[in-house]
């Protein structure tokens, strides 16, 4: 995944599946994160793709907060509103 759009899309696709669902427009994921249709099906093929970086990128994210570490999406994905705990 391209360093730059990559971690624009999972923010913009953890924060519109939120709220939508799996349903989520990926049209819209990508005009949030600043991309073009193109470069988030480049980066995720299917829906079921973007689902899974999800899921797996907030699960690390759990584990680097267990750690006192910061999410290296400078934010902790699966914390109400991406906001980061202190500890």
């Amino acid at each position: 995944m391209g360093r730059a759009a990559g971690p624009r899309l999972l923010i913009a696709a953890q924060q519109i599946v939120a709220r939508d669902g799996a349903a989520a427009s990926l049209e819209e994921i990508a005009r949030v994160a600043g991309v073009g249709s193109a470069t988030l099906r480049r980066h995720f093929p299917s829906r079921w793709t973007l689902i899974q970086a999800i899921f797996r990128e907030e699960e690390e994210s759990r584990k680097r907060w267990a750690r006192g570490e910061r999410s290296i999406l400078g934010q902790d994905l699966f914390h109400p509103n991406g906001a980061s705990v202190a500890r």
